[in-house]
């Protein structure tokens, strides 16, 4: 009994470390006087025999409880007990018998001690092992589980046991820890038979495969998705869950939203891309007609005309502008490389932009590099990145301003930069102004835009490999705009010119074909009034028609016509007797790439995009289809969708 108390005082303590360690000695005596004790009552039928036999188990005793001290004490306090109360010898009186009887007594509590003491250790690394676990478990976000596979008969899992639960895990399963213990898993949670939720816990028990899976639970009306980490433990498996239904629900949202931005952006660019083809075909007549005005009038109509040429100008560079967005955000655009001198294209640009300049009477300084400079693209690109920035500079600067434009040679980059007089950008702003459709401020003559210049020219310099910035000190203080792009070595062949337009003009017979009535009537006003013989057709059938009784020297096709279309008529036209000798010219609104293909494949010589220059289109009705300048470029006009 007193063995008893004593033990069960000792595991007491085990729970009030600080008190364990007071109080184990206590207990060790108390273990090594009660095994003395009684050691001492079982005399009459044990004798003298055996008189340390019961101290072994109190020191194994002592040692599980308290350690390897308190157990030495119980073995040490032991003996000498066993000296006081039992009969003894003293030692210097011992027989060899009685020696060996005490040495084997120490060499054995010993030995107790070690083993308990290894035992205990590993009892107690287990027990903090364990409680850390539960610990961690229990206050985990996330559910676990550990469950113990049923199998049938044949061996094949039919159930699971549930061996333990985390409280968030039965939370989620709106049960209690102690509610799902030792119960079969079908029974607490019937919804894992749907959705192969339980198949997949079948799986990863009998291959072995730990898996993250996500997996839609339902039961009693409810459902959610929860991501399940499996992995086999000895005949079961362990499961790490958390509910991502929420996250499943955002998730779905977001694609969903991501589906419709997708849509919308499809949509606005097929728009883009839809009307600024269709501003080519009433923009057509306007340019040939205005072409005419301003060949039959008079001084006094002068500015008028030169106004109106000026803004449908503007007008055409819009449209342009429109469709190379719309091709670049669709990643259509193509550009065609090749080695070009930097002063070409800045030439080319100031043409461009001088309208706009000239127009509120600014000042253009252009300081150009030391030595002639080269680049690796597109011409006409390159020049448009120049043009937009000098547009740009001009209708954010107040009339009578200045613009700058310098070009040099920066650590082996062309540096090209714009710099003006005008409204400014306030620092915080800057990040901006490359953005499509961003508008920061009404132009210095209070007009807006569509805030695509700038944007468009991020977007060529990017596929040309290079950089833009924007600089502005403020409102009021100016703005500068720096491209750079990778230089070039100059290339071995000088670049040849156009051919000069020829200054005495020969009559030709040219067939004009366009459903659309206004550009088909226009265009031929143009070409009647450099005295060429016209024959308008408003489609390809009457056209055809004409041609077989009267073969033309120059045909000017529209491609996108009912029922026949241009491409068809060419060949067809091709294909009368003579047909051969004809000079095809395509207008249309058409100037994709593919579409240049497809008018070459057809037999044009030719391809102009609406609204075709009217120069260009004369220059076209002048030449001589036998000689080297008979053809203009066959080149994709400056902005082709």
């Amino acid at each position: 009994m007193l063995a008893y108390l004593a033990t069960e005082f000792a595991r007491g303590l085990q729970h009030r470390p600080r008190a364990a360690r007071k109080y184990s000695y206590v207990a060790a005596t108390a273990l090594a006087a009660c095994a003395v004790l009684l050691r001492y009552f079982l005399t009459p039928w044990l004798g003298d025999g055996s008189r340390y036999g019961l101290l072994f188990g109190a020191v194994a005793i002592a040692v599980w409880l308290g350690g390897w001290q308190p157990a030495v004490l119980t073995a040490v306090l032991g003996y000498l007990l066993v000296q006081t109360f039992l009969p003894a010898v003293p030692l210097w009186s011992l027989t060899t018998s009685e020696v060996m009887e005490l040495l084997l007594f120490a060499i054995s509590c010993a030995v107790i001690i070690a083993l308990g003491h290894n035992l205990r250790t590993t009892r107690e690394r287990f027990r903090l092992a364990e409680e850390r676990f539960r610990k961690s478990q229990e206050a985990a976000i996330q559910g676990y589980g550990l469950l113990r596979a049923v199998r049938d008969s044949s061996g094949r899992v039919v159930d699971f046991i549930i061996e333990y639960v985390n409280p968030r895990g039965a939370a989620l399963a709106r049960q209690t820890p102690e509610l799902v213990f030792g119960r079969k898993l079908k029974e607490v949670l019937p919804g894992v038979t749907r959705n192969h939720v339980f198949e997949t816990l079948r799986d990863v028990t009998e291959t072995g495969r730990p898996l993250e899976v996500e997996l839609r639970y339902e039961q009693d009306g409810r459902s959610g998705w929860f991501r399940n980490m499996m992995v086999k433990v000895d005949d079961g498996v362990a499961v790490s869950f958390f509910d991502v239904t929420r996250a499943k629900k955002l998730e779905n949202e977001l694609a969903q939203r991501a589906y419709l931005l997708e849509r919308a952006d499809t949509n606005k660019s097929r728009f883009l891309a839809t009307l600024s083809h269709e501003l080519r075909n009433p923009l057509a007549p306007l340019r040939n007609g205005l072409a005419i005005l301003k060949k039959q009038g008079g001084p006094e109509h002068a500015a008028v005309l030169g106004m109106m040429d000026r803004q449908l100008k503007q007008m055409v560079h819009l449209v342009d502008d429109l469709l190379d967005v719309s091709r670049i955000d669709r990643g259509k655009i193509e550009l065609r490389r090749e080695r070009v001198p930097v002063d070409a294209v800045v030439s080319a640009a100031i043409d461009t932009a001088r309208p706009s300049i000239d127009a509120k009477s600014h000042e253009l300084v252009v300081r150009f590099a030391q030595k002639a400079l080269h680049v690796e693209g597109d011409p006409v690109r390159l020049a448009q990145i120049v043009a937009n920035l000098l547009i740009n500079a001009a209708k954010f600067t107040s009339p009578n301003g200045r613009i700058e434009l310098s070009l040099r040679d920066a650590d082996g980059k062309l540096e090209i930069t714009v710099r003006d007089n005008g409204m400014g950008i306030e620092p915080a702003e800057l990040p901006r102004v490359f953005e499509m459709f961003v508008q920061l401020g009404q132009g210095a003559d209070g007009a807006g835009g569509l805030g695509l210049g700038l944007a468009l020219v991020k977007s060529l310099v990017d596929l040309h490999g290079g950089h833009v910035e924007a600089r502005s000190e403020g409102r009021g203080k100016g703005a500068e705009f720096i491209v750079r792009l990778p230089l070039a070595a100059a290339p071995a062949e000088k670049v040849t010119a156009l051919p000069a337009r020829i200054s005495t003009p020969a009559t030709r017979r040219v067939l004009v074909v366009d459903d659309n009535e206004d550009g088909a009537r226009t265009l031929g006003a143009l070409l009647s009034a450099q005295g060429h013989a016209v024959s308008i057709y408003f489609n390809a059938q009457d056209a055809l028609a004409f041609a077989a009784t009267s073969l033309p020297d120059l045909a000017f096709l529209d491609l996108n016509m009912p029922g026949m279309d241009g491409f068809a008529l060419a060949q067809k036209l091709r294909a009368l007797p003579g047909g051969d000798v004809i000079r095809l010219v395509a207008v249309t609104g058409m100037g994709r790439q593919d579409d240049l293909a497809r008018s070459r494949e057809a037999g044009f010589e030719i391809h102009l995009t609406k609204p075709a220059d009217p120069e260009v289109v004369l220059r076209i009705a002048e030449q001589d289809s036998h000689s080297d300048a008979n053809i203009v470029p066959f080149t994709r006009p400056r902005a082709a969708d």
